[in-house]
């Protein structure tokens, strides 16, 4: 149980486990009713370079865009 106030950390994992990709996108939607995003931390990504690292608090969402140099897959 969350209390009114307390933070809350999400992590995302990607896994592309059939093909290697090198560009991620992802975007994630949140009632702001509830959830209120403070700040995105990439510092433990393997992805190296982002394009865009946005959120909005009043639409609810989160867009992130990324890539690597090499593709990657997990086997």
């Amino acid at each position: 149980t969350i209390k009114e106030g307390e933070e809350l950390a999400i992590v995302v994992t990607v896994v592309s486990a059939k093909e290697e990709a090198n560009l991620f996108s992802a975007q994630l939607n949140f009632d702001p009713q509830f959830f209120e995003v403070l700040k995105i931390n990439t510092d433990d990504s393997f992805v190296t370079n982002w394009a865009s690292t946005t959120f909005d608090n009043q639409k609810g969402q989160i867009k992130l865009v990324g890539g690597v140099p090499s593709p990657r897959s997990e086997e």
